[in-house]
This record gives structure tokens, sequence and C-alpha cells, in this order.
């Protein structure tokens, strides 16, 4: 891996990771009996009770059928995705989507390891088809904010976290290549 393969590769990790830890709203179909670990504590929960728990503890209790799958809330559903695909190609502006949707896609739609998928395999083709097509929209949309000063400096709240990353890389890179081949 190059420098910049690994710098990637190092910052996706750590979104990886800190998507891990959010918390996410989850429905106890059981009774709980709490835990606590390193600073993590969950409370004596009773059945049907809703709180919030890490992301990571989330899925080891769906797994135990203790919690519902809460994968059912992801913006990954066919329809869902067809929504972002729709208001992102009729908007110049890239729009509102969920701040880890690419690290979420990774693990649910892309991922090799859909044995145990509840997506049947028409639907996750077609919802594989609307991911990359959404992406490829958010693409084409960050290269050509990269050339715009005005743009850069700005806080940007419709990037996941993802993004954010790729689009710092994109600015510097077409700042790079301007420098070398513009003269100003």
């Amino acid at each position: 891996m190059d420098g910049y393969e690994t710098e990637l590769d190092e910052e996706m990790t750590r979104l990886a990771f800190q998507m891990s830890h959010e918390p996410i709203s989850v429905k106890f179909i059981q009774e709980f009996s709490g835990f606590s670990f390193e600073g993590i504590k969950i409370p004596l929960t009773p059945r049907g009770s809703r709180i919030s728990i890490p992301h990571f503890i989330a899925i080891y209790l769906a797994e135990k059928d203790i919690i519902e799958d809460f994968t059912e809330e992801y913006p990954l559903s066919l329809q869902s995705l067809t929504n972002a695909v729709r208001n992102e190609i009729r908007s110049g502006d890239l729009q509102q989507i969920h701040p880890y949707l690419h690290l979420l896609a990774k693990e649910y739609l892309l991922s090799e390891l859909q044995i145990e998928s509840s997506y049947s395999e028409l639907e996750l083709k077609r919802q594989r088809a609307k991911f990359y097509q959404l992406t490829k929209e958010r693409l084409s949309k960050l290269v050509k904010m990269a050339d715009n000063k005005n743009l850069l400096s700005k806080k940007r709240t419709d990037l996941t976290a993802s993004e954010r990353i790729l689009f710092q890389k994109i600015a510097n890179w077409v700042q790079c290549w301007k420098n070398v081949y513009i003269k100003r």
C-alpha cells in the first residue's frame, strides 16, 4: 500500500470503530439482566423497553434474540436508497443522508458474508445497484465541490463521515494539480 491508501485505510478503520460505539435505540424482546464492562453500562431492562446502546453491543444482542432486529431502521432498504438517489439527482447540492451510510452498506450490503442476510438475492442486487448509483452521484458532486474554494472552508454537515475524509483528499489533490499544471 502506498501512503495515501494506508492513511485512508487507517481513517476508515477509525470511522468504523467510531460507528461501532455510536448509540442506537433498540427494543428488548426479552428481559435483560444488565451489563457493565469498561465503562459501558446497560441496566436491567424489562421486556418491551427501548433504550440506546452502542452499535457493537446491539449486534451481539440481536444475534442472541434479546432485542428486535434494529437493522430494519437503517437507510438501506430499496425504497430508502431509491428515494436518496432521486433526491440526489434532483438537487445540485449534496443531500443529507445517514452519517455512516457507506460503513453500513459495507457491513450489510457489500459484505461477502450475506449467507444469513434477511434480504433475498434479487433485493440485495437491487439495493447494491441503488447504493452504487447514489455513491456515483455524490462522488461527482464531491469532485465539483473540491474545486470551489468557498466550499472548502465551509463546515460540511451534508457529508457522511467517510465522505468528509474523501472530500479533503480530493480537495488537496485538486489544489496540488492546479499548482503544478495551471499557471496563476
